[in-house]
């Protein structure tokens, strides 16, 4: 068994902008297709990722998405 923690944290500044960051551990997909095959890996490592993001709404019908990620693999 694996555990796979997760973080999310939000603040809405006002009814426009909204802040995030969300972290965790898991495993990436490129990392599975080399266990699959078999390419010297015995286990899967593990996949450390993080964003930190801004959702903004400049207008009533329109919605807006910044972000910047790390993934450490």
């Amino acid at each position: 068994m694996i555990v796979s923690p997760k973080f999310n944290i939000q603040y809405t500044a006002n009814d426009r902008v909204q802040l995030y960051l969300r972290a965790g551990i898991g495993f990436h997909s490129n990392s599975a297709i080399a266990v699959i095959r078999n390419d010297g890996l015995q286990t899967m490592p593990a996949a450390y990722g993080a964003d930190l993001g801004l959702n903004w709404k400049p207008f009533p019908r329109v919605c807006m998405n910044t972000a910047v990620s790390h993934l450490y693999l």
